[in-house]
């Protein structure tokens, strides 16, 4: 009797504890990316979705996104895009559009950056649910000091942001 309810308890606990990590694998928030060679990964990014007021007569401006955080070897990132319409929404976000910017700071202080006016930035939103946003993003980083080109690919995050 005592075997039997040793092996119901134990089979309990191996299916409770599987449930546990499926679901948190959809909560994980995370950033990660290979630039040129390195693969650079960071937990915990904090993103915010700033909305136009619509309480003023004439709302100027449209969602913007903005997420940064730290990797694990320090590096630095922030990135940003801006919505074409009222909502925050599935879809590709590229560095031409004003507003669309991402900026790697590593340790020694060296900017790489993609924006309106140097590199290339390409983001796709994949998925907006709740205040949860996941994407994956690419970029062609010039470093602001030497001019040199980073190829920056395989980007990807989820992260839940908040809004303002």
């Amino acid at each position: 009797m005592q075997k039997l309810l040793l092996l119901l308890l134990a089979t309990y606990l191996v299916c409770s504890s599987c449930s546990k990590y499926k679901d948190d694998s959809q909560r994980r928030k995370f950033v990660s990316m290979m630039l040129d060679s390195s693969f650079i990964i960071g937990e915990d990014p904090k993103a915010v979705v700033t909305y136009a007021d619509p309480s003023e007569e004439n709302p100027a401006g449209f969602p913007t996104l903005l997420v940064s955080g730290f990797s694990y070897n320090k590096l630095y990132y922030t990135f940003s895009i801006t919505s074409t319409d009222s909502l925050l929404h599935p879809g590709t976000y590229v560095s031409g559009m004003s507003g669309n910017a991402l900026t790697l700071l590593d340790s020694s202080s060296h900017i790489l950056s993609a924006n309106a006016d140097q590199g290339a930035f390409s983001l796709t939103i994949l998925s907006v649910k709740d205040s949860t946003v996941q994407g994956e993003f690419t970029a062609t980083l010039v470093n602001e000091t030497s001019g040199e080109s980073h190829q920056l690919q395989r980007g990807a995050f989820r992260t839940n942001f908040s809004r303002q």
